[in-house]
């Protein structure tokens, strides 16, 4: 394991420093003409650079020439302002709205700012609800069962790296962060696999290709001033035995006969990710990083989850160290418990989050009227103590769903148990008490979770339905 890491460690080295002019970032210079909306950078610099002949910096109304050639118009009226130069590596960013900080710069204050994110799910992780016609192309063809991303990668065969790698390319673009800081949101959460790094055995996945992707987020994340929290959705095993996890069925991790063996694969990823995030040109970008997505609590144990959080911790914080900028805020999930058991847990750490999924969707059917009442409250009342008594704490995923309607939202195959499905998913007819209920819901839920991340920005239109299904998890809808 130890060859097999260091051999990791030299393979991102030597990617990083690849990419590293994609990722070429410059603070903004202010335009010297009202008139103008974008700035261009003069024929030298005191550092002695190449000139960049090109916008480097631009408000609203501005054309954003991206990494790919296409151009589109940057439209923010949050007074948000985006910044690139190529030939400045690493220095400060953009600025998604006029009240966040801008990336670089400019700190991040717990308690003072307040993040208002939303997570880039089914992405770089697939799930089958948020991206359909990535499993539809598949689910009818093949002679194997397609459940889950382990599956579907088994399905695809000699076509995985070039579907895959489609998908990577095309389901989020640069033109999505724009629109996210836009949309008054300044910070994604990124689920990623563990399959970014390296796979063993039998595991089908495409690996390495998710990090070349993750690294364009970074340097889009700069560019229109968004932070990222950077969540390991994904462990060998699987945490939860649930089809986002890469792999639906058995939980092999911290459980089973290979379950210690994959969770100490998870702490050498652990320490990689965060070495490589800690570097002084990404630390401002990715400012925290989740060891475990949704940790299936009641399969594993308390014992169990505990320990794996504490060696977790050691292990981060052995190798970057204690200290402001030594490193991320570590988040931890709750295990669906609830943040009440977790004051005083690992008292005295430095800078650890707690990250919560509260969900209406899965709690019996609700009104709008109930949706934005007694539940936000409650979840209002345990995030107030939690921040008193854990620390920093986090809704990491929450939705604007009151029922669990939604084309595969259980599963492929799976049936909502919620009446009147088809009123739901019907979003193009809703009525205006609908939206305005709905909405609602949704500030209810961002009030009450105050550092929320809506799961999640997108879902993909199914080649079936001719459209997108589950609209109450489809932010940008």
């Amino acid at each position: 394991m130890i060859v097999i890491a260091a051999t990791i460690i030299v393979i991102i080295a030597i990617a990083a420093a690849v990419t590293i002019p994609l990722v070429l970032l410059h603070k903004p210079k202010k335009s010297s003409s009202a008139s103008s909306s974008s700035s261009s950078s003069s024929s030298s610099s005191s550092s002695g650079s190449p000139a960049f002949n090109g916008a480097i910096s631009g408000t609203s109304g501005s054309t954003v020439k991206t990494d790919n050639g296409s151009t589109f118009v940057y439209i923010n009226n949050f007074g948000g302002e985006w910044a690139s130069d190529p030939t400045r590596p690493f220095a400060n960013g953009g600025k998604a709205q006029s009240w966040s900080p801008r990336v670089g710069g400019e700190d991040w204050v717990w308690g003072t700012d307040v993040a208002r994110g939303v997570n880039l799910g089914g992405w770089l992780v697939t799930e089958p609800f948020i991206s359909p016609s990535l499993y539809e192309k598949y689910i009818n063809s093949s002679s194997i069962p397609i459940v889950d991303e382990w599956t579907l990668s088994q399905a695809m065969g000699s076509n995985l790296a070039t579907e895959m790698e489609d998908h990577y390319a095309t389901f989020i673009t640069e033109q999505d962060f724009a629109e996210i800081a836009a949309a008054g949101l300044n910070w994604v959460r990124i689920p990623i696999g563990f399959w970014a790094i390296e796979a063993i055995n039998d595991e089908p996945f495409l690996v390495g290709t998710s990090w070349k992707y993750f690294l364009k987020a970074i340097q889009w994340a700069r560019k229109y001033g968004i932070r990222i929290f950077m969540d390991l959705h994904a462990l060998p095993g699987s945490q939860n035995g649930w089809n986002h996890s890469g792999k639906a069925g058995s939980v092999n991790f911290m459980n089973g006969v290979m379950g210690i063996a994959n969770a100490q694969r998870a702490l050498t990823y652990y320490r990689i990710f965060v070495e490589f995030i800690s570097q002084p040109q990404y630390r401002d970008v990715v400012p925290i990083f989740g060891i475990v997505n949704e940790i299936l609590w009641a399969t594993i144990g308390e014992t169990s989850v505990q320990s794996l959080y504490f060696e977790a911790y050691n292990t981060i914080r052995s190798s970057t160290g204690i200290g402001a900028g030594a490193g991320p805020y570590i988040a931890i999930h709750e295990g669906f418990q609830g943040p009440g058991i977790w004051a005083g847990f690992l008292s005295g750490a430095d800078r650890l989050a707690l990250d919560q999924h509260p969900y209406l969707a899965f709690t019996g059917d609700l009104s709008p009227l109930v949706a934005m009442g007694p539940k936000p409250c409650a979840w209002a009342i345990a995030t107030n103590v939690s921040q008193t008594a854990f620390g920093v704490t986090l809704g990491g995923e929450y939705s604007s769903a009151i029922n669990n309607c939604g084309l595969w939202l259980n599963g492929i195959g799976s049936t909502p148990s919620s009446p009147n499905c088809d009123m739901w998913d019907d979003w193009a007819n809703y009525n205006q008490s609908t939206i305005d209920g709905l909405l609602q819901v949704s500030l209810a839920s961002m009030d009450a979770l105050q550092n929320s991340f809506y799961w999640t920005w997108k879902i993909g239109n199914s080649t079936v339905l001719g459209t997108s299904s589950s609209p109450l998890w489809h932010y940008r809808l």
